[in-house]
C-alpha cells in the first residue's frame, strides 16, 4: 500500500469536520477575497487605485498576518491569505514605480494627493 501524507478517511474525522465547520476555518476562506482583489487590480488603471488605502491594506494584512501567527492553534491559513495579500499590493506598488520611472508620473502618488484633496474641500 503507498503511503499518502493525507488519509482518505481523514476527511471523514470528527477532528476535521469540526475545523471545517470553524470560524478558524471559514474565516480565511472568506478573507481570500482581499488578496483576489488585490490581483485584480493589477489589471486597473492605476489612476484608480487609493494610495492611502493600498497602505492600509498593507498594513492590516501585516497585522493579521502577525495575529494569525501567535493564536493557538496557529491559524496558517490566515497567515497564508494575508502574506499573498501583502505580496500582491507590493507588487502593485514596484508596478507603480516602474510606471514612474518610465513616464514620470506616479498613478499611487496621484491617487494619495487626490485624496487628501478631497479631505481638505
Amino acid at each position: 500500500e503507498a503511503h499518502s501524507l493525507i488519509r482518505k478517511d481523514h476527511f471523514q474525522s470528527k477532528e476535521f469536520r469540526g475545523y471545517v465547520s470553524s470560524t478558524h476555518f471559514w474565516g480565511p476562506v472568506f478573507d481570500w477575497g482581499l488578496p483576489l482583489a488585490s490581483f485584480k487590480d493589477m489589471k486597473a488603471s492605476l489612476e484608480i487605485i487609493s494610495g492611502r488605502m493600498t497602505t492600509a491594506f498593507i498594513l492590516y494584512s501585516a497585522i493579521f498576518m502577525r495575529f494569525a501567527y501567535s493564536v493557538q492553534p496557529r491559524n496558517l491559513l490566515l497567515m497564508t491569505c494575508h502574506c499573498t495579500n501583502v505580496m500582491a499590493l507590493k507588487i502593485k506598488y514596484y508596478l507603480d514605480r516602474l510606471k514612474e520611472e518610465v513616464t514620470g508620473t506616479s498613478a499611487l502618488i496621484w491617487a494619495f494627493q487626490s485624496d487628501i484633496k478631497c479631505i481638505l474641500t
